[in-house]
């Protein structure tokens, strides 16, 4: 996967999701924790799409 290969070579890698991680699935929650090598910063704001949709 690109997550593997970003670690193995020493890349980094940004994720971003629009739910937390205690939402996630238990499989893709591990997947993501086991390679979390740096920081975890949360932004917490509304949701603007649903917004600009109207």
């Amino acid at each position: 996967t690109i997550i593997d290969y970003r670690d193995i070579n020493g890349l980094p890698l940004v994720v971003t999701m629009n739910v937390s991680m205690g939402m996630l699935s238990p499989r893709v929650a591990s997947r993501l924790q086991r390679h979390i090598n740096g920081r975890v910063v949360v932004l917490e704001a509304k949701e603007y799409r649903l917004e600009s949709q109207r």
